[in-house]
């Protein structure tokens, strides 16, 4: 099996449960605090590690108690940390979670993730990649970071998966080292204009335009679609009963990052992914919201 390399965020995620989201200048009483390691970057890795993938996490935290959680919790799903940077002088990302009406909205600090050294990438691959291993990324650290993450990885011979969340204004020349582009359906929509809803096939061709020719979009309860070399392929969503959407786009990638790292097609990864997140947004929480290989086994021999 491949190795898989995620460069990207790690966070503290501070979650509350509300009946509704607040007005401005409204206050109102919430329920079911808690927190739970999260980060885009750090939730792929984990989602690797939890289905069985040899896996590192490329990134940094602060000198505190919530990196030092963090990083356990990556070792604890056999996430190799070399490579994960003790910031001095700045806090472990923070992201603040609403869960309100099967949905959430998310406020993060990004902290220690603006601050990774450009050694610790070099260093990483340099020791550990092969030709043919998997290198994914997000926007949760800065964007020069994520282009050097990918010209290098593709300099290696990796197979490269971008992930462009959050979504901001993006230079096309991130997706010429990309080798899959995965989005969601807001995403989709900001970098083509395009409602996918209601436009696919049209969203396709602009994102195809903008140099992104192998692509898949998430449609939530739509399930998802892909754009390979002129080829589409559809993948029905799982019906579960939503509880947190929290790492649903996370597991996915993750996942779909494990069965190509595993010699699976797009289109055979794509029909594990949406199982893996399908019974992550049964559950509330981030990292620890992510199934098992064995909990994934499991819960389509019951279903």
């Amino acid at each position: 099996m491949r190795k898989i390399f995620v460069y990207g965020s790690l966070n503290m995620d501070l979650v509350i449960t509300a009946p509704f989201m607040p007005h401005k200048g409204e206050t109102i009483i919430g329920h079911s605090f808690f927190t739970n390691p999260g980060g885009k970057g750090a939730n792929q890795a984990v989602t690797c590690g939890k289905l069985g993938a040899p896996t590192f996490m490329i990134g940094a935290v602060g000198n505190d108690i919530y990196g030092k959680e963090v990083k356990t919790n990556l070792e604890k799903h056999q996430v190799n940390v070399e490579f994960v940077d003790n910031v001095e002088d700045a806090m472990t990302g923070v992201a603040v979670i609403i869960l309100s009406e099967d949905d959430n909205r998310i406020i993060i600090d990004s902290g220690a993730n603006y601050c990774i050294k450009d050694n610790l990438l070099s260093e990483c691959l340099d020791k550990y990649a092969n030709e043919g291993d998997i290198f994914v990324t997000q926007l949760e650290i800065p964007k020069d970071k994520v282009l050097t993450g990918l010209m290098k990885a593709k300099e290696k011979g990796l197979f490269t998966i971008f992930n462009p969340a959050p979504i901001s204004d993006l230079d096309d020349i991130l997706f010429k080292y990309s080798d899959l582009v995965v989005l969601n359906e807001t995403e989709a929509a900001f970098l083509s204009g395009l409602d996918p809803n209601k436009a696919l096939s049209e969203t396709f061709k602009y994102l195809s335009k903008r140099g992104i020719n192998r692509s898949i979009i998430t449609l939530g309860e739509k399930g998802s679609v892909a754009y390979i070399d002129d080829e589409f392929n559809y993948v029905s969503a799982v019906k579960v009963q939503t509880v947190d959407t929290t790492a649903a786009g996370d597991s996915y990638v993750g996942a779909l990052a494990t069965s190509i790292a595993e010699g699976k097609t797009i289109f055979e990864a794509m029909k594990f992914a949406s199982k893996v997140s399908a019974i992550t947004v049964t559950r509330k929480g981030a990292q620890n919201s992510i199934p098992t290989r064995n909990e994934v086994e499991a819960f389509y021999q019951k279903n």
